[in-house]
């Protein structure tokens, strides 16, 4: 409440929490913080073991889930309608996030 220029990153490891309450959640954070001052810093891992819960081992299919994450989470951004998705990773039917962050 007392700065209008400090940026804030948040690291986020995608698949711990679904795209589109990741989507809804970085949304809603901007909105908090005075609009267009949160940054997303994906988190996917560079070593061949998983981390923080994952499951996935492969290092280049960890990449190849995140690039599906981060598509979902712009689709919803851009949409004024629900979307539907069906990647390698993710599944959505009907998917809609109202609340848009500020660019």
């Amino acid at each position: 409440q007392h700065t209008e220029q400090l940026g804030f990153m948040i690291a986020h490891r995608p698949a711990l929490v679904t795209p589109n309450l990741a989507a809804r959640s970085f949304a809603t954070l901007d909105h908090t913080t005075g609009g267009g001052r949160i940054r997303l810093h994906a988190i996917t891992g560079i070593t061949a073991e998983p981390q923080e819960s994952d499951y996935i081992v492969d290092k280049i299919q960890r990449y190849e889930r995140t690039g599906e994450y981060l598509d979902i989470i712009q689709r919803l951004w851009k949409s004024d309608h629900p979307i539907s998705y069906e990647g390698k990773y993710f599944k959505l039917d009907n998917a809609f996030c109202p609340l848009k962050p500020v660019y």
